[in-house]
């Protein structure tokens, strides 16, 4: 989160790579449909996780995550001039405004804009194997992510945020975004 920086103010990471996931096997996979019952029955049991090989580089699953900014212009105006790699050929063209405008349109979208499929720029070790992970990351400015939370504007975020998710290590948590999140949790 170090390189996204300067104005992002919070962040969190959710889905399968940032939580551990057991693997279903395909042949003890059950009917599609089933009862929970026997979806529990379709994973291994833990200890035999262990004799399982690491995923190979190429398939890591994904980090995803969400920053929040103070200033959304401000955070693509950076980002485009550092990374430009991380932004569309449409984005990178027509600038940061662009992107902050789109991000925060009452028309389109949720409030938030993502770049997907980005080179992590930490190089991580599996087994034998050093890679870079992929990420994608949206980008959501803190008013619109309170608002989202705190009255299901768009529930996109505030769906999300009912799944598990964790705060990024490193940055303080903002008082007003984790008492929006706990209303958004008791609705």
């Amino acid at each position: 989160v170090d390189s996204f920086q300067p104005g992002v103010v919070h962040a969190i990471g959710y889905g399968s790579g940032v939580f551990v996931q057991q693997p279903v096997r395909a042949e003890s996979a059950g009917p599609k449909g089933g009862s929970a019952a026997a979806a529990d029955q379709a994973l291994p049991p833990p200890e035999d996780n262990a004799s399982e090989p690491a995923p190979a580089p190429d398939d890591q699953p994904m980090i995803d995550l969400i920053l929040t900014v103070s200033d959304s212009n401000a955070f693509h105006e950076h980002m485009l001039a550092r990374y430009p790699s991380h932004y569309s050929a449409l984005a990178r063209l027509c600038g940061p405004r662009f992107c902050a405008n789109l991000q925060r349109s009452e028309r389109y979208g949720a409030g938030v804009y993502f770049n997907p499929l980005v080179d992590s720029p930490v190089t991580a070790k599996t087994e034998n194997h050093r890679c870079r992970r992929k990420i994608k990351y949206g980008i959501v400015q803190t008013e619109d992510l309170v608002d989202d939370l705190t009255n299901w504007r768009w529930l996109y975020l505030a769906g999300r945020m009912q799944k598990p998710t964790v705060n990024v290590d490193g940055l303080k948590e903002c008082a007003h975004i984790a008492d929006a999140q706990r209303q958004n949790l008791d609705m």
